[in-house]
């Protein structure tokens, strides 16, 4: 029997939702513009479709990779007992993301069923808002991520949104005091990359996802499992992991922190879809201030997150962080360096890892896994 889930909700204001919206058709009307003129229909060459078949394939081929490095892993997590875990296993693996233990059956036939489950709950949430069928509301998405080469994920689609945000800086940069306005501003070109981002390498490449549920469910002693992902874009990472534990009997409560954008809603809506998961939006609305967390947490997911976080802010953010995880709980991030490009204000991390290592936390895997001891 499904669970069905409690979805808690913090409110968005009616006037903010308004202008949200209205934000979201003046946008539409100038991106749809900028496409028209950047990509000529003609000059378009056919998207090349990646069929379920070739997934699988795929899929296999990695499975059996994660055999051969599943050993490694349980040792370590055979050896981690709330002490210190064994970092030369890490060391041993040839791949920090290949460090995993295989992914549930569950997990893996759900994958095969929707190979995409944010795309389809995309297209769903879309038919719902816009009051269309969802056979409409799916062309129009095949339509949107079929119009450039290689789709939403593709190099075309990262010019064209480099491009933007030249093209607009006369409403909006990514300053100090516009970086939020920058956020709801380009909030729905941002939505469909982050939309690009297969659910297939969660369950395709589990990765460290996989061993992270491994590691709490094994060594947590708890049945209820507290996860915050702070600047959860689309929160996929976190909801593979939260669905890997609950099909582990575990009772999972999931923080998702973010501007309070289109993705929001789309989130609350979402959410909805995973039984046995408790869902509690929270918005950021300060870029300088950033929310409180909840205490004891298990997990902080925070990927891709530092670097578009001023230095101040950054340091902020990784004190809370800190100060919500419980002995022995794990963040997962991401503090390599990155480009300069729209957004990364703070583009090397050097400072926000040497802040999280005077906190107390040790690095398991750079520069992805952290543990509070």
């Amino acid at each position: 029997m499904r669970t069905p889930l409690s979805c808690s909700i913090v409110a968005t204001t009616q006037s903010s939702y308004h202008s949200l919206f209205g934000l979201e058709f003046f946008y539409r009307c100038s991106a749809w513009l900028l496409i028209t003129l950047y990509f000529p229909a003609h000059a378009l060459p056919a998207v090349e479709q990646l069929t379920l078949e070739d997934l699988r394939s795929e899929n296999e081929a990695l499975r059996v990779e994660n055999k051969r490095l599943r050993q490694g892993c349980e040792t370590f997590t055979n050896s981690f007992s709330g002490g210190t875990p064994d970092i030369g296993l890490w060391g041993a693996v040839e791949a920090p993301l290949t460090m995993s233990v295989s992914i549930s059956e569950q997990q893996f036939n759900r994958y095969k069923a929707d190979p995409n489950r944010l795309m389809t709950g995309f297209a769903d949430w879309t038919a719902n808002r816009l009051n269309i069928s969802v056979v409409e509301a799916r062309r129009r998405v095949d339509a949107s991520n079929g119009l450039m080469v290689g789709g939403w994920a593709g190099d075309s689609y990262d010019s064209f949104m480099a491009d933007s945000y030249k093209l607009f800086s006369p409403f909006v940069i990514d300053s100090p005091e516009e970086v939020m306005r920058s956020y709801m501003f380009h909030a729905p070109m941002e939505f469909l990359r982050y939309l690009s981002y297969p659910v297939a390498d969660n369950y395709a490449w589990p990765g460290l996802d996989a061993g992270i549920a491994h590691l709490i469910a094994t060594h947590s002693g708890e049945s209820h499992i507290r996860i915050v992902d702070y600047g959860c874009g689309l929160a996929g990472s976190s909801f593979f992991i939260a669905e890997e534990l609950r099909l582990q009997n575990k009772v999972v409560e999931l923080w998702l922190f973010d501007v309070p954008t289109l993705r929001r809603h789309f989130l609350a809506w979402y959410c909805a879809r995973y039984d046995g998961v408790r869902c509690i939006l929270k918005d950021i609305i300060h870029a300088d201030l950033p929310p409180s967390l909840p205490q004891e947490v298990h997990l902080v997911v925070a990927t891709e997150v530092f670097e578009h976080l001023y230095p101040s802010a950054a340091r902020l953010v990784a004190s809370n962080i800190v100060r919500a995880l419980r002995a022995g709980g794990w963040l997962k991030t991401q503090l390599a360096d990155h480009d300069s490009g729209f957004g990364h204000v703070t583009p090397k991390l050097d400072d926000v890892r040497e802040h999280l290592l005077a906190l107390g936390l040790r690095e398991i895997n750079h520069p992805f896994l952290y543990v509070k001891d």
